[in-house]
């Protein structure tokens, strides 16, 4: 293949990975995809449909086997460089689908793709965004939405959290040390907080001059703190008192500020 630099923005739901992509994506010499693993996906690469989804081709193959030979043809087909004509091309993974589909960490060893691994710090964030999105069905804004106030079920609240620091653990292992893959971690936090840290990530995946500001038409919501947001938020501090996750919860007027550029990241 060519030596256009190739790398794999890895994340899960709700850890700001959607935001990043857009953020990478702007970047003149930078193709950067969505999920190209996820059905129902419109478009891979945000305002150019110029591949389609895996689902989608696959309805034009003879088999839609999951470790099928064309799944590497396709993944050579997105990182092709005579076709999008970038110096990086890269796609999101999450980890459901790092799961789901073996062959594609088979593809990134063989290939010896970069791994940028994008996690939330504060996993209570994440979470909370979650709950959001199944309680009002509002994934991502562009245009600052006020933040819905959400109820959490304080008796799962512990048990979600600790599920979440556990899969970011695994991840890390797998692809660091058991991959053995180039591997940068981000958080979204530092992004968030600093534009300045998509530098560090534009130069890992193959850009020694870094093109900045990077931009994303999302929007903050305007959320002041978890006390304005959580219906029962007396519950949830009771139930998070003397937890590693207790710093996560706040009342302060700044508790939310970088927390989204929607109603939760993705």
């Amino acid at each position: 293949m060519s030596s256009t630099n190739r790398f794999v923005l890895l994340s899960t739901q709700r850890s700001g990975s959607t935001w990043v992509v857009e953020m990478l994506n702007s970047h003149p010499r930078v193709a950067a995809y969505e999920e190209v693993l996820l059905p129902g996906q419109p478009v891979l690469r945000f305002g150019a449909g110029d591949m389609e989804p895996w689902h989608v081709h696959t309805r034009h193959s003879s088999t839609e086997r999951r470790h099928s030979p064309s799944l590497r043809a396709y993944l050579d087909r997105l990182y092709a460089p005579d076709r999008h004509g970038m110096a990086v091309a890269g796609f999101k993974l999450m980890y459901s689908q790092a799961k789901r589909f073996p062959s594609v960490l088979h593809y990134l060893v063989a290939h010896r793709i970069p791994v940028v691994h994008l996690v939330r710090h504060n996993l209570f964030n994440a979470h909370l965004s979650c709950v959001r999105i199944r309680q009002t069905g509002i994934a991502h804004s562009r245009n600052g939405a006020d933040a819905a106030r959400v109820w959490l079920d304080t008796p799962r609240l512990l048990r979600g959290l600790r599920w979440r620091r556990a899969k970011v653990d695994i991840m890390r292992n797998l692809f660091r040390h058991v991959l053995h893959l180039p591997y940068l971690e981000v958080t979204y936090e530092d992004l968030a907080s600093n534009r300045e840290r998509f530098a560090e990530v534009l130069r890992f995946i193959g850009l020694p001059d870094p093109e900045l500001p990077l931009n994303s038409s999302l929007r903050k919501l305007n959320a002041s703190s978890h006390r304005d947001v959580i219906v029962n938020f007396g519950a949830v501090k009771r139930a998070l008192a003397g937890t590693p996750f207790e710093w996560m919860l706040d009342d302060d007027a700044n508790a939310l500020s970088g927390e989204c550029h929607a109603a939760g990241p993705a």
